[in-house]
């Protein structure tokens, strides 16, 4: 498997079943996300659904989960480790429930006028066996996900998907000739003069749509020297990257041959990614 990359996912509010509710000790936003066997929206060309307890593992291994606004580091509103944040697993799905602090009142007020419309959590795969695909009834793939490290909940303004292209870095080929049949009908209507315009930004990074890796350190899955046509696009925007270094968020991960791993070396893969990305 590649090295693990973080993903990001939102599910709206009225799906999720946030809701806010006075306590004695303040006011608390509560939800699930994801829920269990619940198909998503048509991510990059493919839907997805988490399988019951996906994120077991994860919460034995690192427990101090956290919850922010946007994904946004410094917009810290709640983590397991302070008693501000509860996360657990049921029948339903990811259950969580974030004690909202007063200097973040105004996200109450944001969640009452819906102006905030979905509850999001930010993942990784730590093994190829962590995930299935299969093609639906209406010819779209399907990625299962079965096993899962969990890093954070958070509460967005827009259920966007910005870098679901990551997702399909392992799909087998069969998937991957469905989704490159769907790429080419959108690029031939689409402008070739528009360009990404976050080169000043930080942003998720880039995906190449030719071999459907993520770029690393500025290389790909393809081989320059088989004439291999690059394709890189921006993981936020879509449109292709022009005279940009990429960003690498990815967590290394040593194992020469991941795919062989037993259970226990499984398990201590996914300690090593949690560790890394602790730091």
């Amino acid at each position: 498997m590649n090295k693990p990359v973080r993903e990001k996912r939102s599910v709206l509010l009225s799906s999720a079943n946030v809701e806010v509710r006075s306590t004695t000790k303040g006011r608390i936003v509560e939800g699930y996300s994801p829920k269990w066997n619940t198909l998503s929206e048509v991510l990059s060309d493919f839907r997805e659904t988490f399988r019951p307890y996906a994120f077991t593992d994860s919460l034995k291994a690192y427990p101090d989960v956290q919850a922010n606004y946007a994904h946004l580091q410094d917009r810290l509103i709640g983590r397991v480790s302070s008693g501000t944040l509860k996360v657990r697993q049921d029948e339903t799905g990811l259950y969580f429930s974030v004690l909202v602090p007063k200097s973040e009142m105004v996200l109450l007020e944001l969640l009452e006028r819906q102006d905030i419309t979905a509850a999001s959590f930010e993942f990784a795969l730590a093994d190829s066996r962590d995930e299935q695909w299969s093609i639906m009834a209406d010819g779209t793939p399907l990625r299962t996900v079965s096993r899962a490290v969990l890093y954070a909940v958070s509460l967005v303004s827009s259920p966007a998907y910005p870098d679901s292209k990551i997702g399909l870095r392992n799909a087998p080929k069969f998937v991957l000739d469905k989704v490159h049949i769907a790429q080419s009908i959108r690029d031939d209507d689409s402008s070739e003069d528009e360009v990404c315009q976050h080169a000043d930004d930080e942003r998720s990074g880039m995906t190449c749509r030719t071999c459907s890796a993520a770029v690393v350190n500025d290389e790909c899955r393809c081989d320059e020297d088989k004439g291999e046509i690059r394709d890189w696009r921006c993981d936020d925007c879509g449109l292709p990257v022009d005279d940009y270094d990429s960003v690498d968020n990815t967590l290394d991960v040593d194992s020469d041959d991941e795919d062989e791993l037993d259970e226990g070396q499984r398990n201590a893969l996914v300690s090593s990614l949690l560790l890394r990305a602790a730091e």
